[in-house]
Parts: C-alpha cells; structure tokens; sequence
C-alpha cells in the first residue's frame, strides 16, 4: 500500500442507469469517510460524511489492498461495463497523481485473488448503506 495517500477510494459505477446512484464512491480522506452518489442527468454529486462504524469498515478494506496491484496500475480488468454489468474500482490518490484499477462486474473466477478482492467490495457497500 502507498503510504499516507490523500484519499483511498472505491465503489461502483453503471452507465446505462438512471437515478442518483449509478455512480457510487467511497472516500477515505485522513480519518473520514465520505461518500459521493451521482447519475447521468444528475448535475451535482451528493456527498455526506459517514461515521466511525463506517469509517473503520472502510479502513479495513484499505489495510487489505493487495500490493500486487501496485505493480501494474491503471488497468481495467475485462471491460467494466461494456455488457451492462457495471464496474468496480479502486482509486489511490497522492500528491496529485491517481492511480487505478477498474474490474469487470460480470468477470466470475474465483481462482484470482483480485477478484476476491473486488468482490469483497460489494457487501462491505451493502453494510455501509445501512
């Protein structure tokens, strides 16, 4: 993991959508957590602070970002998207400069650690929507 980053981020993103969550993101910035919701049509994005229960779900996610990924930045995995399946992804943001990793919503192989990774996204939204 990059040490201190400015933000940690992740979440999803659907294209053909309609409504105010079609793009979903998860900020982690010093010791909070906001999250970002915003569609096609929609012409600001809505952001609210979440709390601490939140904030140290989220971390644990961050702890767990697999180093290997660092090795090959920016990169999709498949194409996010490209079927209607949307896309997850993470972002690291430092000094200015992003890096990011993209993942195919509809990619099933169990075998990769990335996916397990990426798939470990979803419920961990889930939990803090509630």
């Amino acid at each position: 993991m990059i040490k201190n980053p400015d933000a940690f981020e992740f979440g999803t993103f659907y294209s053909m959508c309609v409504g105010n969550e079609c793009y979903t993101t998860y900020s982690i910035r010093g010791s909070k957590l906001y999250k970002t919701t915003s569609g096609p049509g929609v012409k600001h994005a809505t952001t609210v602070e979440l709390g601490n229960k939140q904030y140290q779900a989220a971390l644990e996610l961050k702890t767990r970002f697999p180093d290997t990924l660092l090795a090959d930045p920016n990169k999709n995995y498949g194409c996010p998207d490209c079927a209607d399946g949307g896309g997850t992804f993470v972002r690291i943001i430092k000094n200015g400069d992003t890096l990011h990793w993209n993942y195919d919503n509809t990619i099933q192989n169990d075998l990769d650690p990335v996916y397990a990774y990426f798939r470990s996204i979803w419920p961990l939204m889930t939990e803090l929507g509630k």
